[in-house]
């Protein structure tokens, strides 16, 4: 299992929900295959927001304590992977 898909079962063991983002190498998107593009450079840098990031689900009506877990809960995680 890679580390984000373990980051991502470690947050919603702990009911903290998260999504994957789109954004990134948009190249490897299937619907790019119909549409003529040109590339400069590696895409390294977009290759790696493709497949290491993620949003952490946020609200405003979310607490004080309720952002001191999120926070607590990833820091951990950091600490000890």
């Amino acid at each position: 299992m890679g580390k984000r898909a373990l980051f991502i079962e470690y947050l919603n063991t702990r009911k903290i929900h998260t999504r994957l983002l789109f954004a990134g190498n948009v190249t490897k998107q299937p619907y790019m295959r119909h549409y003529d593009y040109r590339i400069s450079g590696t895409l390294t840098n977009t290759d790696t927001v493709m497949n290491d990031s993620l949003w952490v689900g946020i609200h405003p009506s979310l607490s004080g304590a309720m952002l001191d877990y999120m926070s607590e809960a990833i820091s951990l995680f950091c600490k000890t992977h």
